[in-house]
């Protein structure tokens, strides 16, 4: 399904003609939910900095950045710390390798042994991070995610090039298209002050939010028996 296909599918459902201009914004109120609370590996995302990226004084983070769920330095996990820890690290040069990162004004800033800019860094030096974000249908065309793929993955500029269509999708889209549905709806029902109806498919839209979190959940241990390591080793 594409944004497009959604639109007409929730037309088809309120079976309103007059209500066709506001379905796009039944769609992104229900978006603006789903993304503040989704969490799963329909909104996960791999970024990664090289010696050929440009990033300025400090690591910006993508434009659709939610939370950082791993950044890795050379393979190596890296540890979330408090911004005023992170001072002290910096201003006292304690560490002696890179450990610790932390978030400040939606940038990345590292504890120590490699520079902000990725250009400074050694030949071969990878850092990547992985975290949740906001894959929209409304708002695609300026973010980089894998199905908007464009040259500058990090930039805060608008990409003026590329232009909203309704061909656009969303992985979430793909695996999910009664999340959208539902959601739509609720919002269209909100918009109407029709309460029922509104907490008819409110909680169609909740449940399979909460259907979708459970999947993850459970993916995230499949495969094997669930085990916990000593952290002073086997």
């Amino acid at each position: 399904m594409n944004y497009g296909e959604l639109k007409t599918e929730v037309g088809d459902w309120l079976n309103r003609s007059d209500l066709t201009t506001e379905i796009p914004r039944f769609i992104r109120l229900a978006e603006t939910e789903i993304y503040r609370d989704l969490r799963t590996r329909d909104n996960e995302f791999t970024v990664t900095y090289d010696t050929n990226s440009t990033a300025g004084e400090h690591l910006l983070l993508p434009q659709n950045f939610r939370q950082v769920r791993r950044i890795t330095w050379g393979g190596e996990v890296l540890k979330h710390i408090s911004d005023t820890d992170i001072g002290v690290r910096l201003d006292t040069q304690v560490d002696t390798r890179l450990k610790y990162f932390t978030l400040i004004e939606r940038q990345l800033v590292l504890s120590a042994a490699i520079d902000n800019d990725p250009a400074e860094w050694d030949e071969g030096s990878e850092l990547s991070i992985t975290y949740y974000g906001t894959e929209s249908l409304d708002s695609l065309p300026i973010w980089q995610t894998p199905t908007n793929p464009v040259d500058s993955p990090v930039a805060e500029e608008t990409v003026s090039a590329l232009t909203q269509t309704d061909t656009n999708t969303t992985r979430l889209l793909q695996v999910a298209p009664d999340l959208y549905i539902n959601g739509a709806m609720y919002n269209a029902y909100e918009y109407l002050q029709e309460t029922k109806m509104a907490d008819r498919w409110g909680q169609r839209f909740h449940a399979a939010l909460a259907s979708l979190k459970r999947e993850h959940k459970r993916a995230d241990f499949s495969g094997s028996t669930t085990t916990v390591n000593s952290a002073y080793g086997d």
